[in-house]
């Protein structure tokens, strides 16, 4: 973990690494969620009262990555969402992650036109909610509180709050540059911006710096790209962390070693959501991190005991790293556990009816303990293979810990989501069905699948036929 110290001595941030969310939404704090989306950007920001705001939204054909991050947040909708620019890597997701979470009130952008069909897809989902940005133009979340969020529009086409342009037909120079101000804390999130004139790039960085002064975080432009982060940028920003969106394998070479050599020449601590494919993170100085967090509080006394406890840089030291382990430990277990609830739910229903008519037999304990096992691995497995449910309705959104629970509580989700998906994988390899053993494939004539029957029954007959074959199935064990 790691906070820096802004302004003044007041306000304090915190920064989180790790594969899962580690704030639910809405916590009465600012975040600011870089996802890791691979080799692109998806940032989510959330505000004290839970207004949520979507800078760019992940890479086309990798769309599962920021849909599961925000299933885990908890988001149901999105107030807002910026689109740096019209490249896939920045929008490739916006089309389906709109769908699974709906606009409330605008998606912003540059304007104009482009000719991709991930863009059309982005136009038409949008929809009459599409707003084009224009320098200056601002966002207010949690208006009329003590501590809202304002995000003001500094560039967009190469042109400045200041009147002035660097005129460019270079989609990435064209990216939408957004100030966002809590209180005390700044941050700047510019898409693919570049510091440096060639035949393709236009420096865009330089003009733009003019009238920013120092801010704490800095969303690196164009991934850490050769002709981004410009040391005049970094002097007038002097931002105290940098984050670095690339993906592993990238072909592009991000982060470079000259934007990295930048960044290290202006003090900028930075953090990556991989380790890319470019310059190497050098220790001390770089994190990688996954899905990286950012939560400031609001000015008042809590920040003092936040400054105090994670005064040194602790992510790197021994102890930081072990509790971060039991952070991803807990975050592993944690479906079990729900798993385990809906398999202790089920067992606690059974036995009130089994009270209540007098039929329960001690003698089948060991059975229950079977079961509750079952729940726990039903509840833990199911997080492999579901990240939603759909029914003939749409999208049924429910959280991982509830998906758990439903697995543990009816373990025929997860055999029924197995032989759905083995149905679907057998004749990708040239088979056409799966050979079960004997014994297994007699269906209900197996004690605990008997059992769940005889909890099931709905008529003392049913319950009289399931005893018997219980009897029976006991004597030939």
């Amino acid at each position: 973990m790691h906070v820096f110290q802004p302004k003044v001595a007041t306000l304090a941030a915190l920064l989180i690494l790790g594969a899962s969310p580690a704030f639910p939404q809405a916590n009465g704090r600012f975040q600011l969620h870089f996802m890791n989306v691979g080799q692109g950007d998806g940032a989510v920001l959330i505000s004290p009262a839970g207004e949520i705001v979507l800078f760019d939204s992940g890479v086309r054909n990798n769309c599962d990555l920021p849909l599961a991050y925000l299933q885990q947040l908890g988001v149901d909708s999105v107030h807002y969402h910026v689109a740096s620019h019209y490249h896939d890597d920045h929008i490739g997701c916006a089309d389906t992650v709109l769908a699974a979470f709906p606009l409330r009130r605008a998606a912003i952008d540059r304007g104009g036109t482009y000719t991709t069909g991930t863009y059309t897809r982005y136009v038409q989902r949008a929809g009459a909610l599409r707003r084009a940005a224009t320098p200056g133009m601002t966002i207010t979340l949690d208006s009329g509180t003590a501590n809202p969020v304002v995000i003001t529009i500094r560039v967009v086409n190469g042109v400045l709050t200041t009147g002035d342009t660097a005129a460019t037909n270079n989609e990435n120079d064209r990216s939408v540059l957004a100030w966002v101000r809590f209180g005390l804390f700044d941050a700047l999130i510019g898409g693919d911006l570049s510091g440096e004139r060639t035949s393709s790039y236009r420096d865009v960085e330089t003009p733009a710096a003019s009238g920013l002064s120092q801010v704490e975080l800095y969303k690196v432009h164009h991934h850490g790209s050769q002709h981004s982060s410009n040391a005049t940028w970094l002097t007038a920003t002097a931002p105290m962390v940098g984050i670095i969106s690339s993906g592993m394998g990238n072909v592009h070479g991000h982060p470079t070693v000259g934007a990295m050599a930048r960044l290290h020449a202006a003090n900028v601590r930075t953090y990556w959501t991989t380790a890319g494919n470019g310059a190497a993170p050098v220790a001390g100085r770089d994190v990688v991190g996954g899905n990286i967090i950012v939560e400031v509080a609001p000015g008042s006394p809590d920040n003092a005991i936040l400054r105090e406890f994670f005064a040194r840089d602790e992510f790197t030291s021994g102890a930081a790293l072990q509790w971060h382990a039991i952070g991803l430990v807990l975050a592993a277990v944690v479906p079990f556990a729900y798993g385990g609830l809906g398999a202790a739910a089920f067992l606690l229903r059974a036995a009130h009816g089994h009270l209540h008519s007098r039929t329960f037999d001690p003698n089948h304990i060991p059975e229950y303990y079977s079961r509750m096992l079952l729940g726990v691995i039903a509840g833990g497995a199911i997080q492999l293979l579901i990240t939603q449910v759909a029914d003939e309705t749409g999208v049924i959104k429910l959280s991982a810990a509830a998906v758990a629970f439903v697995a543990g509580y009816n373990s025929d989700l997860l055999f029924s989501t197995v032989e759905r998906i083995s149905a679907a994988l057998l004749p990708k390899v040239g088979l056409t069905s799966m050979r079960v053993p004997e014994s297994a494939a007699v269906t209900g004539l197996s004690v605990p699948a008997l059992l769940e029957q005889l909890d099931k029954a709905q008529s003392d007959e049913a319950r009289d036929v399931i005893r018997g074959l219980l009897g029976k199935v006991r004597e030939r064990v």
